[in-house]
């Protein structure tokens, strides 16, 4: 392999790289959405998971593992979507967090 076929293999390696870091800043983006969605319920979030392969929110938006303490100091674990309403801009338009799993810890 000369030096010429490596610099090649590794420029297209950085394709890969670059999509995957761009789908987690995305994420990490989503999870943004989900505190904001909490604090304003007047929740304390303690733990929020990405779920990257989730059954919930099928391929059109980011689920999440979330536990956190409500306002009467209950802890409840759930499990949540970020989503992009169909008319809204998919990148800059409004996120929406629909709850499909919420239990108190304890019942």
């Amino acid at each position: 392999m000369t030096r010429f076929d490596l610099f090649l293999w590794l420029r297209i390696a950085v394709i890969p790289a670059v999509i995957l870091l761009l789908w987690f800043l995305y994420a990490m983006l989503q999870r943004e959405t989900v505190k904001r969605d909490l604090f304003d319920r007047g929740c304390e979030p303690l733990h929020i998971w990405w779920m990257p392969i989730s059954l919930y929110g099928y391929y059109q938006s980011t689920c999440f593992h979330v536990r956190y303490r409500d306002e009467c100091g209950l802890l409840h674990k759930a499990i949540c979507c970020v989503y992009a309403d169909l008319m809204d801009n998919p990148f800059f338009g409004e996120r929406r967090v629909r709850w499909y799993k919420d239990k108190i810890k304890g019942e």
